[in-house]
């Protein structure tokens, strides 16, 4: 529960870092402003994937020291990025690089 509020805070601040490059880049471009009040509609992204942190982190803190444990083939069959899912596991070793994984490629 810690790994996944930790992915989940880390989300919502590179959510909020591209939002605003992305504003500014629009800006810059002299983007209309009704492109530019859609930009901002990433905010709300931004600010439920924050508020989504702060639930798993209470979580875990409640759950901590009791046996609430999540079979990690459970893991597998929900999260189907494998890097995320080695991070999400907390395992001390290095991810696999599977292409076969869905890890994001950009190019």
């Amino acid at each position: 529960m810690r790994q996944l509020a930790a992915e989940l805070s880390g989300l919502s601040e590179a959510l909020e870092q591209f939002q605003h490059d992305l504003s500014d880049m629009l800006f810059e471009a002299h983007v209309s402003p009704t492109l530019m009040r859609r930009v901002q509609a990433i905010d709300g992204t931004t600010q439920s994937l924050h508020a989504l942190s702060g639930v798993a982190r209470t979580l875990a803190a409640t759950c901590a020291g009791t046996a609430a444990t999540v079979d990690a083939r459970e893991l597998e069959s929900l999260v189907p990025l494998g890097e995320l899912l080695f991070r999400l596991t907390g395992s001390g070793s290095e991810a696999p690089r599977n292409p076969e994984s869905g890890n994001v490629s950009l190019f």
